[in-house]
């Protein structure tokens, strides 16, 4: 994983694919298969694996986090791992943001480019006959609706 900031580029070394993978579809059954009750474990767990790593290089006060995930992780609802503190959610302490892909991040980090002269006026119409109208056919003759 790589977190970006606005200070610093971390690379991480979560786990092996093979033990998120796993981790991740036990609790995808778990979310999605009634009682959709997820154990306590099985949820610390993915927590353990996926968020913790990235968590203690966000620095404080981040309310946003942009999430670009691979493989099985973009099974996750990232707002649904646990939060920070016990009986809550991600988005309890984050806005969470999926990402189609990581170049996607850049054009959002840009300052948006400031208009020369902002659009002004308006286009009104009135009167518009949408039924039983004539229209001309594409050889110039009538043809009706």
């Amino acid at each position: 994983a790589f977190v970006v900031t606005k200070d610093k580029i971390a690379w991480l070394d979560l786990d092996t694919a093979a033990k998120i993978d796993a981790a991740v579809n036990l609790w995808r059954d778990a979310i999605t298969t009634p009682p959709y009750v997820v154990p306590a474990d099985i949820s610390t767990k993915l927590r353990e694996l996926i968020w913790e790593p990235v968590r203690k290089h966000l620095p404080a006060g981040v309310k946003v986090v942009y999430l670009c995930p691979d493989a099985e992780l973009t099974k996750v609802p990232w707002a649904a791992l646990p939060g920070d503190k016990p009986g809550t959610i991600l988005l309890d302490d984050f806005a969470v943001a999926a990402i189609p892909h990581a170049p996607f991040l850049l054009d959002m980090l840009w300052p948006p480019e400031k208009k020369p002269t902002p659009p002004t006026g308006v286009l009104a119409v009135g009167g518009v006959p949408f039924g039983g109208a004539r229209r001309r056919s594409i050889d110039g003759r009538q043809c009706h609706r």
